[in-house]
């Protein structure tokens, strides 16, 4: 990435990313939106500096709601994609096998079993309905091309390879959802901007 490209787009994820799923003294529970959630003051830190380096698009069940959430922090509106929501069937996605018999995932060490469970909540992993929907945006004009990040608690194989094969800089960064962000990520995705060959 040169210094006349644009900003990378940071596809951001909420449950698990920027409200954890842990429980800590420090982080006071607040309703915002949808769900009572911990509070993370140092959020409001990292997400100034995602900020001031990524176009930030909202990846994420909560949608339009997640604005509710980053305004607590600071940050100004985003964009958010529209993620459909999930129904009986979807999980095939995860069906798929490779040439050893075993599921894609089983190949995949940055995809955990528990990352396919089903979700009762929606249907299926939201990383099956979110990328469709990504790889729409990004092969749309005038974003086709255009490096990104992607952090979610969920990442799976099918997310991986399209990142893989995308044709500008890219990263996929899974968080640990009990803890949500941390700095280490941060530091990850700020290495990420200054990088100006191949993808992660």
């Amino acid at each position: 990435m040169t210094a006349n490209s644009p900003k990378p787009f940071l596809f951001l994820d909420v449950d698990g990313v920027i409200a954890p799923f842990g429980d800590r003294p420090e982080w006071p529970k607040q309703f915002v939106a949808v769900a009572s959630i911990p509070i993370v003051p140092e959020n409001q830190e990292r997400l100034a500096a995602l900020d001031a380096a990524f176009e930030i698009i909202w990846c994420t069940d909560w949608m339009e709601h997640a604005n509710e959430l980053g305004a607590i922090y600071g940050l100004p509106p985003r964009p958010f994609l529209e993620i459909p929501e999930g129904k009986e069937g979807d999980t095939a996605h995860y069906e798929v096998e490779g040439d050893d018999g075993l599921p894609l995932w089983h190949h995949d060490p940055f995809t955990r079993p528990e990352d396919l469970k089903w979700d009762r909540s929606y249907g299926s992993p939201s990383i099956v309905r979110k990328l469709p929907v990504v790889a729409e945006f990004l092969t749309s004009e005038p974003n086709r091309g255009r490096a990104f990040a992607w952090v979610d608690d969920h990442i799976n194989f099918e997310s991986r390879r399209f990142a893989h094969e995308w044709s500008s800089p890219s990263l996929l960064l899974r968080t640990d959802r009990e803890m949500g962000i941390s700095d280490a990520d941060l530091h990850s995705l700020i290495d990420f901007t200054t990088t100006r060959d191949g993808s992660a």
